[in-house]
């Protein structure tokens, strides 16, 4: 029953969106007599409220990797499955405050039962062991104050390390940050059906020179866990802080940035696979610029960062870099934009020595960055690869990226995974190495057609050639990955 009443709830609210979306009727002449004190107070409710979505429909293919040695009854290396999610907003604004509130549906289908690997075993091992799970949860709840420069939000919300800022003079540089930077630490996973979601506060401060930002939340669980997606990961808590300089105010053309991540997690699981909590603090450096050469443009990243503290009974330490560059040839055909990177985790070269050198990838979102298969996380990894961008008509692009992985030490695993999801998994998997250092190649193709500013179409397929580490678990080291997506927002 409660499946059949969500659908005329959703329309009805999609309608009431819409609605209060359409210009305002010409005004008419003052009437002889005074408004009535209702339609006054409706009028003055409907100028500050006001209603937002967004609407994601995503069907997945997959041929994972085979394992030869598993039962039959877990060796389904190809399927597919279909996720439709909705979230349906509203905003009341009264200086200095606005109130924010969000519901989010998010339902799938067609989940494997007995596959080998890859998203769709672990949406169907975390959502109950459920082929079809559905979920309407409380997405978003927050109260926010601003005062000048200063804003402080508290709530249910979504946090984004690197922050988010509108460089409107400046659309190169603001892509690039929202692509390539931000969330590599803690992030909302939007990609992922469920999201990411953060129970606490956030403070910023940002003017025309600086972007500050400082948080400490909860994590809540989401992601791949459909069932219980929002409940809070009471034993998980995160605290950390940005400082941005934008464009010109240190350098000109480049946005410098220092950052911070304090992450502790001391959740059952984390107690019995390493002894004790996760208590690490992470902290670091970035800097981002776009420069001109002739005709087109060049630009580069940086990102340094190191760790220390605890995973779990051993001491670590830990370090991490990305170097970036990129050159646009923007009167030439296509508008050419290819970019060369190196990403680099430190790994644990002697797991027996009662050290953690293993670089902690704490809550990102890793979609973004190592391979759309999401075969890898940021940890005991080498990641060579190189981007090509080509505008194949005014709304429509072609993305390539191919990437060359290697373990940093083959004395350690291998890690898969974007953080923590709910109580029972740690979020990361690790995949023993049998000596080998060559995880595989992946190449990346993805086209996109912004058709309007709210409705986009998404076709992507990724193909992985797995090498030594994959062979070393499984019996066949291909595996490929299509889908299609449409997203309408308002």
């Amino acid at each position: 029953m409660e499946k059949v009443l969500r659908a005329p709830v959703f329309f009805f609210a999609l309608a009431t969106a819409a609605y209060a979306r359409q210009p305002p009727a010409p005004e008419s002449k003052p009437a002889a007599l005074s408004e009535d004190p209702l339609a006054t107070g409706l009028r003055e409710l409907t100028e500050k409220l006001k209603f937002s979505g967004e609407v994601r429909y995503r069907w997945e293919g997959w041929r994972f990797f085979e394992d030869s040695g598993a039962p039959p009854t877990a060796n389904k290396r190809d399927y597919s499955f279909g996720a439709f999610r909705t979230v349906l907003g509203a905003t009341y604004a009264e200086r200095p405050f606005t109130i924010y509130g969000a519901a989010q549906d998010v339902h799938m289908w067609s989940l494997p039962e007995r596959a080998t690997g890859g998203p769709g075993q672990t949406y169907f091992a975390s959502s109950g062991s459920t082929e079809d799970p559905d979920a309407l949860t409380l997405f978003h709840l927050w109260v926010e104050g601003k005062e000048g420069d200063f804003r402080l939000r508290a709530g249910r919300q979504g946090i984004v390390e690197g922050g988010t800022i509108a460089y409107a003079s400046a659309p190169k540089l603001a892509r690039m940050r929202s692509a390539f930077l931000t969330e590599r630490l803690v992030g909302t996973f939007s990609w992922s059906n469920g999201q990411r979601t953060y129970d606490g506060a956030s403070l910023a401060l940002e003017n025309e020179a600086w972007f500050a930002q400082a948080y400490y939340a909860g994590v809540n669980a989401g992601a791949f866990d459909i069932d219980d997606n929002t409940r809070s990961l009471h034993h998980f808590s995160t605290l950390g802080g940005d400082l941005v300089a934008k464009p010109g105010t240190i350098l000109e053309g480049a946005e410098l940035r220092g950052f911070a991540v304090y992450a502790k997690d001391h959740r059952g699981i984390v107690d019995a696979t390493f002894g004790d909590p996760i208590d690490i603090l992470t902290f670091g450096a970035s800097a981002i610029a776009v420069y001109p050469l002739g005709s087109g443009e060049v630009d580069f990243l940086l990102w340094i960062a190191g760790q220390g503290g605890d995973l779990g009974a051993l001491d670590h330490r830990a370090f991490a870099h990305i170097l970036e560059a990129g050159c646009q040839w923007k009167e030439a055909p296509l508008e050419p934009w290819l970019r060369l990177g190196w990403a680099r985790a430190s790994g644990d070269s002697d797991p027996t020595d009662g050290d953690s050198r293993g670089f902690y990838n704490v809550l990102p979102t890793n979609h973004k960055y190592y391979g759309f298969a999401d075969i890898l996380a940021f940890s005991n990894l080498s990641d060579l690869y190189a981007e090509l961008f080509l505008a194949m008509a005014k709304s429509l692009e072609l993305r390539t990226d191919y990437h060359f992985f290697s373990v940093v030490t083959n004395d350690s695993p291998a890690v898969a995974g974007s953080g923590a999801f709910n109580d029972s998994s740690l979020g990361y998997t690790f995949r023993p190495t049998g000596g080998n250092t060559d995880i595989g190649r992946e190449l990346d193709l993805l086209l996109t057609w912004r058709a309007t500013k709210s409705f986009d179409l998404a076709l992507g397929w990724s193909h992985f050639a797995g090498g030594g580490v994959i062979r070393n678990r499984f019996s066949n080291e291909d595996a490929n990955f299509l889908y299609g997506q449409a997203t309408l927002r308002f």
